[in-house]
């Protein structure tokens, strides 16, 4: 009888492994690097076991090399393991083997899609002429085959597995897990596939036992273990060498859910490369449809970001609105962060753009609030040492004049970095004796233009922005017009298209 501790007891014996998931990435990216040598093993192996297959052989021996090709190329290349399967029926020269083979032409039919054909070949199974060596392989084979595609056929290969005197332990301990799956006994699945991951003779065997486990853990929201085990299903696998896997493909998804999206891309582009590689054109499809979600995840956490930087502004906009009513100049300085604001709001070009303009713009606006705070400590230190008249002074003083044109040789300096070619682009639509001179700081024609390239529309944004008069902005946009070489009304909409 099972011990109803057990799942507890798992979980416990299986803390270590949790806090070693980053060391289960590590050498899960040593054996990716050495993918191809694993690869080159198998081919080696391969090209032995072909070697091997003469003329002078019994069938018999020649379907035994075929069937250790065969079942070595089902996880590597479909279009292989249909050519050792055709060679299976070939070879076929006693009741074992032509059983045997109809269990591996079940898998090819699977593999292939053509589940309807499978109906008709499922009426020549006959366990009964299976050698008794060989039932805990067939039986794993028929199961594989008929899973989750003619499921009770599955189900009751499973039972007649688990009753047969002749199946492995290790086997029966697979199938017993596959049954507690079906039955959502997480308990049961932990148990049994934890003694198929202990026994398993092959990279193979593990890899499914890994998988199996990974996938309970993410039953009972076990995210460490279900990534830890789901790394090491990626890793037998690779080292098996298999190209027909959900391992990698799997792992990603999890890794997104958890933010990690460069990993998750890049596991999920080898799953794609090696699923080409061997013609599995259904896991393609598959995969591409990952991709999409990693795309569409990692636009999500990119407007999530933006929307943090935004509410950090409205809240630096919110202390300086607490000093309104004390100082004019933070009341100026406030308005023309606004304008600011609302130009990066109107920003559309690239991420990287919006990510450079907001960080400026929150460095201006920190260095602005120590200004202010400086000044204002200024101010209370002037009052308190020389009174009203100190304040006054202080007030009339020249430099705060300065304010503005600090402001703009900044602000000409983040617009060049941001459009490092805006103003050679913008001669271009203008006539010779009309272009502008290159370098810092901007004329104010060429501001004009570099606030209608950020999205200001009217003569009046532009004006409040530039601090100038309304009809100066309007008289001077006319001129640049009349400069442009294209057609006047055309001309601004370019300066919007520059990048």
């Amino acid at each position: 009888m099972r011990n109803p501790l057990f799942l507890i007891v798992a979980i416990l014996l299986s803390a270590s492994c949790n806090r070693s998931v980053n060391q289960k990435f590590a050498e899960l990216d040593r054996d990716l690097k050495r993918a191809d040598i694993y690869m080159e093993s198998f081919r080696h192996r391969a090209d032995s076991l072909e070697h091997e297959i003469t003329a002078s052989l019994p069938d018999s021996l020649k379907w035994n090399l075929c069937y250790d090709l065969f079942s070595s190329f089902i996880h590597i290349n479909l279009d292989s393991t249909l050519y050792y399967c055709n060679k299976l029926e070939r070879y076929a020269s006693n009741e074992d083997l032509a059983a045997r083979t109809v269990a591996c032409r079940l898998n090819c039919l699977r593999l292939s899609g053509k589940i309807k054909e499978m109906a008709s070949l499922a009426e020549e199974i006959d366990v009964s002429k299976v050698s008794p060596g060989f039932l805990s392989d067939y039986y794993f084979h028929l199961q594989r085959a008929f899973d989750r595609v003619y499921d009770s056929l599955a189900v009751k290969y499973i039972h007649e597995s688990i009753s047969n005197p002749n199946v492995s332990q290790m086997m029966k301990a697979r199938m017993r897990g596959l049954l507690c799956i079906r039955a959502k006994d997480i308990e049961g699945t932990l148990e049994q596939f934890r003694i198929v991951y202990d026994n398993a003779g092959t990279y193979h065997m593990k890899a499914m036992a890994s998988f199996n486990l990974s996938r309970a853990y993410q039953k009972i929201n076990d995210e460490d273990n279900a990534i830890y085990w789901m790394t090491e299903a990626a890793i037998n696998d690779i080292k098996a060498p298999c190209k027909e896997y959900a391992s990698l493909p799997e792992l990603s998804m999890m890794l997104i859910q958890t933010n990690r999206y460069r990993r998750a891309s890049s596991y999920l582009n080898i799953a794609m490369k090696d699923a080409i590689g061997g013609q599995w054109n259904k896991n393609v499809f598959n995969y591409a449809e990952g991709q999409i979600s990693i795309a569409n995840a990692m636009r999500h956490s990119a407007n999530v970001m933006i929307v943090c930087i935004v509410l950090l502004i409205m809240f630096l906009v919110v202390i300086w609105l607490m000093y309104v009513g004390v100082f004019r100049q933070k009341r100026e300085l406030h308005r023309i962060n606004g304008i600011i604001s609302e130009m990066n709001i109107r920003l559309t070009d690239e991420g990287n753009i919006k990510e450079a303009y907001l960080f400026r713009y929150m460095a201006l606006a920190v260095e602005y609030l120590g200004k202010l705070e400086s000044y204002r400590h200024d101010l209370r230190q002037a009052m308190k040492e020389d009174g009203m008249d100190a304040v006054k002074a202080m007030l009339r003083a020249p430099e705060q004049r300065n304010v503005y044109k600090e402001f703009y040789e900044k602000f000409d300096t983040t617009f060049q970095k941001i459009y490092p070619d805006f103003v050679s682009k913008v001669n271009l639509l203008l006539k010779e004796e009309a272009r502008f001179r290159e370098g810092i700081p901007f004329c104010t024609d060429l501001r004009i233009l570099a606030t209608i390239r950020l999205g200001f529309h009217e003569s009046r944004q532009i004006a409040a922005f530039l601090n100038v008069p309304p009809t100066s902005i309007y008289t001077r946009r006319s001129a640049i017009r009349r400069s442009a070489i294209c057609e006047k009304e055309e001309f601004e909409g370019k300066v919007r298209q520059i990048i």
